[in-house]
């Protein structure tokens, strides 16, 4: 004899059921189409939506392994991975400030490399908003040296260095007197002016 609190089961369960089948969406729906109970398609559907959940958190987590500050500003590059991190949230999966941290020093350039080995050594975590403000007063410093104002005394040592090495090379016309010097030792107007004094009284005397 069948079960009638089956029957009343079974009479609600596949209400449920069309209710979810309607509620699909066509791409979903054709995956679940010939599950006869709402238990399977709500499996199912956890299921496939818990597949493709790993599989952005996978491709997140890559994309911030390998993002690049490269020529973007900070404000552009820091907006970037805050944002891949929300989407690592939004899919269940959040990381902690000191992750983050750790994701942006490693797409700075060697030209940060400075900057790395100082928040490095510091014995306490760094949020991602200090970060951000050490990374920009970094980059006005940067600016500043290789810009105007003090960047003007910056280019001038490098000028300064510049002609530093020119004067090096420009030893060879200072040899090149020498040799003169030289020379002039040899045959200069005195030397051979008093030679030739010397040579013009030997006749006058013989």
């Amino acid at each position: 004899m069948e079960n009638p609190e089956y029957a009343r089961w079974m009479a609600q369960d596949q209400a449920v059921l069309a209710y979810l089948l309607n509620s699909l969406m066509k791409e979903i729906l054709t995956q679940v189409a010939m599950l006869d109970t709402s238990a399977k398609v709500w499996a199912t559907i956890i299921d496939m939506f818990s597949s493709q959940s790993r599989a952005r958190v996978t491709n997140l987590c890559i994309t911030l392994a390998n993002s690049q500050k490269g020529s973007m500003t900070t404000t552009a590059y820091f907006s970037k991975m805050k944002a891949l991190a929300d989407d690592l949230a939004s899919a269940g999966k959040p990381i902690e400030d000191e992750e983050l941290v750790s994701y942006i020093l490693a797409g700075l350039d060697i030209d940060y490399n400075p900057l790395v080995s100082s928040i490095c050594s510091c014995t306490e975590p760094i949020s991602v908003s200090h970060l951000y403000l050490q990374i920009q007063s970094y980059d006005n410093r940067m600016e500043m040296l290789h810009g105007s104002g003090n960047g003007g005394q910056f280019q001038s040592s490098a000028n300064a260095a510049s002609r530093g090495r020119g004067s090096t090379r420009g030893k060879t016309p200072y040899r090149s007197r020498g040799g003169n010097n030289g020379g002039h030792g040899r045959g200069s107007p005195n030397n051979g002016g008093r030679g030739g004094q010397k040579g013009g009284q030997n006749p006058q005397t013989n």
